[in-house]
């Protein structure tokens, strides 16, 4: 499945292209022309040092984490059967299950932006007609969104 999305999505679609190639031919060094405009200005720093230094292996660490990000098993079934954009519901697609411990976390590679809306989008599970694993679930997605500043 390729993303699609509008002209601001378009350095983190050819970002996971080069990502899908990376691991399809198991090479392991960032392109140097790979985009780093989805990278949050927090992280930013790391990515330069890494280039500045020749590190190639940290380089590919701080260019790919914020491709991905771990959703509780919960927040995505909520957010399966919600009305999504087509950039949030293409990215949840994109996910994959991680099957550690309880419950599945989805593995969702999108920009911090659009993590920022779909933990927007699940607002309602904070509420009191909400399980608590399901408010728990939430917390934990918020946690792990916030982490990612605002960057970008």
């Amino acid at each position: 499945m390729r993303f699609k999305g509008g002209t601001e999505a378009q350095p983190l679609i050819e970002a996971l292209e080069i990502l899908r190639e990376l691991n399809a031919t198991g090479a392991r060094n960032v392109p140097d022309n790979a985009p780093t405009l989805f990278v949050p200005v927090r992280w930013q720093g790391y990515l330069d040092e890494a280039a500045a230094k020749g590190d190639a292996t940290a380089y590919r660490h701080y260019w790919e984490l914020p491709v991905t990000l771990d959703m509780p098993g919960k927040v995505a079934d909520f957010l399966r059967t919600s009305e999504l954009d087509p950039d949030e519901r293409a990215a949840l697609d994109q996910g994959q299950a991680v099957r550690r411990g309880q419950g599945y976390p989805l593995r969702v590679p999108a920009a911090p932006a659009i993590h920022r809306q779909l933990l927007g989008r699940c607002q309602p599970l904070d509420s009191a007609q909400s399980v608590p694993a399901q408010r728990k679930a939430r917390r934990e997605y918020a946690n792990r969104v916030n982490a990612l500043g605002n960057g970008i």
